[in-house]
Parts: C-alpha cells; structure tokens; sequence
C-alpha cells in the first residue's frame, strides 16, 4: 500500500548531485551501484527505503534510518562507499568521464559528489 508523505513519520528527502554536473548516472551500470548501495541499506536493516529516483547528474531519495544511527553518519559511509565504487567502474572503463572528475585536492584525486 502507498504510504503518503505525511504519514511517513521519520523519514527524510535528499538530493544528492553529481559534482559539476557531469553525466555519470546515463550510464546503466553507475546507475546500479547506486541500487545496489541503496538495497544493501535496506537489506541490512539500516535505513527504510521509500522512494528513490536517479536522473542524469542527480537522485532524489526517500528514506528513514532505523534504530538510533545518525543521518550524517549513515549519509556519509553511503556516499563515500557509493562514490567510490563508481570511481572503480570509472576507471575500469577508462572513462572519459575521469578528467571531468578531476581535482587534485590534498585529500582527494577525484569529486564524484
């Protein structure tokens, strides 16, 4: 059954963008990691995953963590995780997609988010 907004209690709304707005999530297969990092959130019991949309350069999420753990720590391991996997796919398909990425920054080579 369709749970309306207001009914949802706890939950939460997040967009989170792509640096720069670069192209990443056209891509099928950075598309399912993002799945992938949401169903390990649910299959694990950490958060509640209500509804999920994922455009071109940004995705929109639903969702409501379980039990008492901190939205910016979940919010975090699950941007970093998700960035970092879609760096790994980046770099195997020797993507153009890299240079767009790159910064150099002294604790970072590349800004997915």
């Amino acid at each position: 059954m369709f749970r309306g907004l207001r009914d949802l209690g706890r939950a939460r709304q997040a967009k989170i963008s792509v640096s720069a707005l670069i192209h990443i999530l056209e891509d099928d297969r950075n598309k399912d990691i993002v799945i992938s990092s949401l169903r390990y959130l649910s299959e694990n019991k950490i958060a509640i995953i209500y509804a999920f949309v994922i455009m071109e350069t940004y995705f929109h999420l639903i969702w409501q963590l379980l039990g008492d753990r901190e939205l910016k720590n979940v919010q975090h391991v699950f941007l970093k995780y998700t960035a970092q996997m879609i760096l790994r796919n980046l770099t195997n398909l020797d993507s153009p997609l890299l240079a767009d990425m790159l910064v150099n920054k002294q604790d970072r080579k590349y800004q997915v988010q």
